[in-house]
């Protein structure tokens, strides 16, 4: 149990089992079968951790806020973990590893893709931007909306497509989202967003 609530911040309730923010409670249980593990097994999963053991997969999948500073002491402290985060775009993004008795984890963030969409016929040429994950596609309006009607922390990351080619054709309108999302941060703290963008295989944060 102090694995899990020191590497992911999970707590213990009165009943002495471990809890998730949510409120969902997680068993530990002892296998009869020594070294028996929850993974699946085959040989066309491509998920290894570090220990370079017979290709498998989690089945269990962990939601959290702030997966680049989890990864990074993760891999500090030498434990057993993906060494990068991999991006599935609107997706989100995720790494796995093993806990100490070699159960694999997957742990997720959610993020949310903005985008520039190609001007429309008879538009002047200004560019829209949209904002993308498997569970909208809005404007940056509606977006802020649904924010603050998602739990605290369930929606903060915006990873920005094509950066390096919006930020070189159209600067002034990537410049006013990401002030107005600055504007968002200091007008609901608790709802805080960061902004991210990708350089291969490296994310950067915005702020």
């Amino acid at each position: 149990k102090r694995w899990y609530t020191e590497y992911l911040g999970v707590d213990v309730n009165e009943s002495g089992n471990l809890t998730t923010r949510s409120g969902l409670e997680i068993h530990l249980c002892k296998s009869a079968v020594p070294g028996q593990t929850l993974n699946f097994v085959g040989q066309n999963l491509n998920h290894s951790t570090s220990r370079g053991e017979e290709p498998s997969m989690s089945i269990v999948n962990i939601v959290v806020d702030g997966l680049d500073d989890m990864h990074r002491r993760m891999m500090e402290d030498g434990q057993d973990v993906m060494d990068f985060i991999f991006y599935r775009g609107s997706c989100g993004r995720f790494f796995q590893l093993a806990d100490p008795d070699g159960n694999k984890l997957e742990i997720w963030e959610r993020q949310t893709v903005l985008y520039r969409k190609d001007p429309e016929p008879g538009s002047n040429g200004t560019s829209v931007y949209m904002y993308h994950d498997y569970g909208m596609h809005v404007t940056q309006e509606g977006y802020f909306e649904e924010v603050l009607k998602s739990t605290q922390g369930r929606i903060r990351t915006v990873y920005i497509g094509a950066y390096e080619k919006v930020l070189a054709e159209d600067p002034e309108g990537l410049h006013t989202q990401l002030e107005r999302l600055r504007a968002f941060n200091v007008q609901y703290p608790a709802y805080a967003l960061r902004a991210i963008y990708r350089n291969g295989n490296t994310f950067f944060r915005l702020f």
